[in-house]
């Protein structure tokens, strides 16, 4: 006998399922932490739904003889204290609800758990700097659990010698001139057939035991940035896999290699701690994992343009 809890998550796979059918790829189911079947369930239905939305941005733009537009999807206006005092139609359509729920809302409370706190940091430097900009990806609440995934600017805006007045976030999206994505899904065999075809990546996670094994392991490598990793055949033993799942299973899962992962991941905490921290800038390479002040240099300037020290000057005169 299925709890209540569980027939509604099994409800929002088959809501998901259905948005997929009719062509809308965007959309995610939230994550919890119930270690089950059914959650083995979402993460690959995620899965399924942010792969077909890369595979038809990719088809749509490749080789297209029509150009590019960017244009914007979803704009809301804060005020001072975060809240929305106007929101664009797009808003209502894509978080499907009705305006007087969005109005006067904190805009936090519209964002997903995960985007919360990312959202916190945004707006502590709202706070700080009145000229503040940046782009991010967000996470829009949904009904039932569903989650909008859209990578949004945040701007402070403010006029010359006043006081902040209000904060503009808006959402943008790539189409062709024809809107392909949105017309149909045509993708017939002339759209294809000039293309090579290309070897698929193994599919290695076929139960939920082994997807809570990778899952596991990303979260280690996370918990444990500043230690030096194992090779991946002594990772993998110490979680009860092989080398070639852990190797294969981690990119299928995340889309990423193990050992990139944990350079980004290395390089994101440095880059907070640079930005937040007045830490001398060798312990912050001891505290991110980078063997040397020279090697954590190289990469850092690789990954973000600019030297830490740059980084620091940039990121505290801004």
């Amino acid at each position: 006998m299925l709890s209540e809890l569980d027939k509604t998550r099994i409800n929002n796979i088959c809501r998901l399922l259905l948005a997929m059918v009719e062509g809308k790829f965007s959309f995610q189911i939230e994550r919890n932490n119930i270690d089950d079947e059914i959650e083995s369930l979402v993460i690959l239905v995620n899965l399924m739904a942010e792969e077909m939305n890369q595979t038809l941005r990719y088809y749509s733009q490749l080789n297209s003889p029509e150009s590019i537009l960017q244009f914007v999807q979803m704009v809301f206006i804060l005020d001072h204290n975060f809240q929305i005092i106007h929101v664009n139609n797009d808003v209502i359509k894509n978080l499907n609800t009705d305006r007087k729920n969005i109005i006067d809302q904190s805009f936090i409370q519209i964002l997903s758990p995960a985007s919360k706190s990312n959202w916190k940091q945004i707006a502590n430097n709202l706070l700080l700097n009145k000229h503040y900009e940046v782009n991010q990806k967000l996470q829009f609440q949904i009904d039932n659990n569903l989650i909008k995934e859209a990578i949004c600017n945040i701007t402070s805006v403010c006029h010359k010698g006043a006081d902040q007045e209000f904060i503009l976030v808006t959402s943008f999206q790539s189409k062709t001139q024809s809107q392909f994505i949105e017309d149909g899904l045509n993708l017939d065999h002339r759209t294809t057939e000039h293309f090579p075809k290309q070897k698929k990546p193994p599919n290695i996670l076929k139960n939920a035991h082994d997807i809570r094994i990778i899952t596991s392991i990303h979260d280690y490598i996370l918990q444990h940035l500043e230690a030096p990793l194992p090779s991946l055949k002594i990772l993998a033993h110490n979680f009860g896999t092989n080398e070639y799942k852990l190797k294969y299973g981690f990119k299928q899962l995340y889309h990423i290699t193990v050992f990139k992962f944990l350079i980004d991941e290395r390089l994101k905490k440095a880059s907070l701690l640079i930005e937040n921290t007045s830490l001398p800038m060798k312990r912050i390479a001891v505290l991110t994992g980078f063997k040397s002040i020279a090697h954590f240099s190289k990469v850092f300037k690789k990954k973000y343009g600019c030297s830490p020290k740059t980084f620091r000057r940039l990121t505290t005169s801004s």
